[in-house]
């Protein structure tokens, strides 16, 4: 079946409705919705933050939203990226522009080895550490309000010294 004349969609046809709703579209359009979605979470939640410079919103695996912002050299991303853009490549082979996605990841479907609350220039906050396919991420500085202040990978050791500290102390 081709294009007709008056319809102008034809099945299986480049300008049909199939050929314009490929995974890629589907999988974005799910992704802009669930951030929309996280975003009135914060909102709803009291949350101060600019949400064009909101990079993603996502729930770890004890329900807690957690969000990266663009940020600027002391938290977010270009924190991140100007403090530990080097543990990322050289530790886990992760280029600066996969980060965001991949903490994303990590926080979404990664193990966390620990949670503890932590206290950084009088603010209330939370540390964790996940391990995805045995690469641990340093969470660190999470705000009460899930703000990402920064991330970073760690070595094995340095992790297993963290879960021995965290589980005796």
């Amino acid at each position: 079946m081709g294009k007709t004349s008056k319809s102008g969609l034809g099945v299986g046809t480049g300008s049909s409705p199939q050929g314009s709703l490929s995974q890629g579209n589907v999988d974005s359009k799910v992704k802009e919705l669930t951030k929309q979605h996280m975003i009135e979470q914060l909102t709803k939640a009291g949350v101060k933050f600019n949400q064009d410079d909101v990079l993603f919103v996502t729930k770890d695996k004890t329900d807690q939203l957690v969000w990266l912002e663009n940020g600027n050299k002391d938290v977010g991303l270009t924190h991140i990226k100007e403090r530990h853009f080097s543990d990322f490549i050289e530790k886990h082979g992760i280029k600066k522009d996969n980060i965001v996605e991949h903490l994303r990841f990590v926080i979404t479907t990664g193990k966390i080895e620990y949670s503890k609350t932590t206290i950084r220039n009088g603010r209330l906050g939370y540390e964790r550490l996940y391990n995805k396919n045995g690469q641990y991420y340093l969470l660190s500085a999470i705000g009460t309000n899930g703000f990402l202040v920064t991330a970073y990978p760690v070595s094995q050791k340095t992790a297993n010294a963290l879960i021995r500290r965290n589980k005796n102390g």
